[in-house]
């Protein structure tokens, strides 16, 4: 935000706003209406997995009496970082309200399992901080022509 800030773009960011007694969709609807365009970050905070993986995983640890700090690192390894469900569905919402051409995902570049469909959504990946690739945030603000006070022309 504080990058925005500095680039005089208005930035609503949903951390920021109070809650009001609103719902979270209620506030993530407020944000839609009054944005022109969205980052959506998408960072490995869950881990997932298919029904089919849980049973290889379950494999490894029925009948036995302890499973060993190896086996327990195996399983963790094994289980595909992800974003967070709600970060994907924010995505989807924006994307589908503001049109995929005015949304860009930051993606960690750890992040594994991410939907198949993120393909057709402009993305830009970082490795540990977003703050390395501000100057492809800059660059995506200045091609889609954004005015000072941060309204899309």
């Amino acid at each position: 935000q504080k990058f925005l800030k500095q680039k005089k773009i208005g930035a609503v960011m949903f951390d920021d706003l109070l809650d009001k007694g609103k719902t979270i969709i209620e506030q993530l609807e407020y944000i839609r209406d009054q944005v022109y365009y969205a980052f959506v970050i998408i960072t490995p905070d869950d881990v997932g997995c298919l029904r089919e993986d849980m049973q290889k995983i379950a494999q490894m640890v029925i009948g036995k009496k302890s499973v060993s700090v190896e086996t327990v690192n195996k399983i963790f390894e094994s289980l595909p970082e992800r974003g967070r469900q709600n970060v994907i569905f924010e995505l989807g919402l924006f994307t589908g309200a503001l049109g995929r051409e005015n949304v860009c995902c930051l993606l960690q570049k750890n992040v594994r399992d991410t939907p198949t469909d993120i393909d057709g959504i402009l993305h830009k990946s970082f490795d540990r901080s977003v703050t390395e690739i501000f100057h492809e945030i800059e660059d995506e603000l200045k091609e889609n022509e954004f005015e000072e006070r941060g309204r899309h022309k």
